[in-house]
């Protein structure tokens, strides 16, 4: 996870928490849970030395359509040395949840 406010400053290493999908809970242990709402969504390939081009590309398209952002950016391997041959072919998923209170306000 990446804050949005690192994004906007062109920081695209300052990774504020990593996080992995649970069944449950753990028990004793504090818990993140991704809130629900609509995000914003795209998929990134080329790996992780070119995701920089892709945060921009979310942040400029929410400028264009008014799309109020908030929280952080969640990044998500959907393709990696598991499933392709080469760095460079690995698939990430990028998105961020819409601010739908922000909406109201415009």
């Amino acid at each position: 996870m990446i804050g949005l406010s690192e994004v906007e400053r062109g920081d695209f290493t300052r990774y504020s928490h990593f996080y992995t999908q649970l069944d449950a809970p753990p028990r004793g242990l504090p818990v993140y849970v991704r809130q629900a709402g609509s995000y914003l969504t795209a998929r990134h390939c080329g790996g992780y030395d070119s995701a920089h081009e892709t945060y921009r590309d979310l942040l400029r398209y929410a400028r264009e359509q008014g799309l109020p952002l908030t929280g952080s950016f969640f990044e998500d391997v959907l393709l990696d040395e598991l499933s392709v041959s080469g760095y460079e072919n690995y698939v990430l998923q990028i998105s961020i949840r819409l601010d739908e209170a922000g909406w109201a306000e415009q």
